[in-house]
C-alpha cells in the first residue's frame, strides 16, 4: 500500500490530497524497486470503500496498472530539468497584420468565457 500525493488544480492555496492506493504481486515489487517519495507515476484503478474495525467507511484506490513518468535513475541523471523554451519574436509589422485584418469577426457585443 502507498499514498499518492495529488495537488489540487484549482485551489487558491496549494493543497495536496494523499490518496491511499493498493497494489499487489509483481507490480508492488517493481514499484518498490523503481519509485521513491516524489516519483511521478500515473495510475489506473478503481475507487473502493471498506469498513474498518470501528465500522468507519474508508476509501482506497485499487491499482490495476501504472506508468512511470520518471524513475529514480532519471532523478539521479537530472533528466527532469526544464528545457529552454523556444523564443518567438514579433516585429511591429507582424502586429499590424494581426490587428488590421478585415477577416476578423466583430465580437464587441459577445461574451467570452475563459477556463
Amino acid at each position: 500500500m502507498f499514498q499518492l500525493a495529488v495537488t489540487r488544480p484549482h485551489a487558491i492555496q496549494k493543497e495536496t490530497d494523499f490518496i491511499p492506493c493498493q497494489v499487489w504481486n509483481k507490480q508492488a515489487i517493481v514499484l518498490q524497486q523503481y519509485c521513491q517519495k516524489g516519483s511521478q507515476i500515473a495510475i489506473t484503478g478503481i475507487l473502493q470503500s471498506f469498513k474498518d474495525k470501528d465500522n468507519k467507511i474508508n476509501w482506497m484506490v485499487k491499482v490495476y496498472s501504472y506508468e512511470f513518468l520518471h524513475t529514480n535513475n532519471d532523478l539521479k541523471k537530472d533528466n527532469l530539468s526544464e528545457k529552454p523554451k523556444e523564443k518567438i519574436e514579433f516585429n511591429s509589422s507582424d502586429t499590424k497584420k494581426l490587428f488590421n485584418n478585415d477577416s476578423w469577426i466583430n465580437i464587441d457585443n459577445e461574451i467570452i468565457l475563459w477556463n
